[in-house]
């Protein structure tokens, strides 16, 4: 699996999940990777229908199924997988970025960040060159966000 395909799976759980921070950010970082933005929200709709390939669209259902009814996975899930030439790897990996992307969604909606597109185009430059190291990314929105506070506190007070 590419970077493309993970980062659309991201996208994709994020969206499902109507995280707006991780949604914009992966959907960004996704188009970096060549994908065309338009089709998160497709999937969102409908994976049989959505401009992605054949290949991708178990995954994708794989992905959408762990994360809106976990407890109704089942083995022909995984074996949809396999039949289009995926490895048990790949399977493993899309359970992964699945999950993880579940966890970010929650602890980022829990702590109220929504994002914006300025953050997305930040966020989405530092994936694409550095990687992930999310708690430091995460860390630095924090940092910015609670300087912004300050500003706007600092210039209200000005004005008193």
């Amino acid at each position: 699996m590419n970077i493309a395909e993970r980062e659309l799976i991201a996208a994709f759980v994020s969206a499902t999940n109507a995280c707006n921070y991780c949604a914009g950010i992966h959907t960004a970082v996704a188009e970096r990777f060549g994908v065309d933005p338009s089709v998160i929200q497709v999937l969102v709709e409908d994976i049989d229908t959505a401009p992605v390939s054949d290949k991708m669209k178990p995954i994708l259902k794989l992905s959408q199924k762990l994360t809106l009814s976990p407890v109704k996975m089942q083995e022909s899930d995984v074996e949809a997988i396999k039949n289009v030439g995926w490895s048990e790897q790949t399977v493993e990996d899309v359970v992964c970025i699945t999950g993880l992307f579940n966890f970010y969604n929650r602890l980022l909606e829990g702590h109220g960040i929504k994002g914006f597109p300025e953050i997305f185009e930040e966020g989405s430059m530092y994936l694409k060159k550095h990687g992930y190291n999310i708690p430091g990314f995460v860390a630095r929105f924090l940092l910015w966000r609670k300087n912004r506070k300050m500003k706007k506190t600092l210039a209200m007070s000005s004005i008193q």
